[in-house]
């Protein structure tokens, strides 16, 4: 799916990882996972044969911070489909990620890894369809 990403335009999307600050309530992370997900769905074609949409997974990570965290952090963000094709295109960072340095981590990582890094309320802007459409036609792409 065709999200308009600030920086780069429109981008296809088809894996983003929710990530939030250790702290962060569990069930936040399902919550916005739901939300962002119906979102997206919402902005999918419904005589697409073919499935374009998005899949969103919460990346929660609990506990004392430590090396184990930061490693797991890194394989999970790196990921890859057995194509060689990245896990997650994008990250949502949720509140609080630029006061914890778990989280920021994480978000270099991601950025690192050429993943779009955008907070929940740019990715619900993000996933509007007529925004990414009219980018990617303004584009030429």
């Amino acid at each position: 799916m065709k999200v308009d990403v600030p920086g780069r335009g429109a981008v296809d999307i088809r894996g983003v990882a929710i990530v939030g600050p250790v702290w962060t309530d569990p069930d936040m992370y399902w919550e916005v996972r739901q939300y962002l997900q119906r979102t997206a769905d919402a902005g999918r074609d419904a005589d697409s044969i073919e499935f374009d949409g998005i899949e969103f997974r919460s990346l929660p990570w609990r506990g004392r911070v430590n090396a184990g965290i930061l490693r797991q952090m890194v394989r999970d963000l790196a990921d890859e489909f057995p194509d060689g094709t990245p896990r997650y295109d994008g990250v949502c960072m949720l509140d609080g990620w630029l006061s914890d340095a778990a989280a920021a981590f994480a978000a270099a990582v991601a950025n690192t890894c050429g993943a779009a890094v955008m907070g929940l309320e740019e990715w619900l802007r993000a996933l509007e369809p007529a925004d990414a459409e009219r980018n990617e036609e303004a584009s030429g792409q």
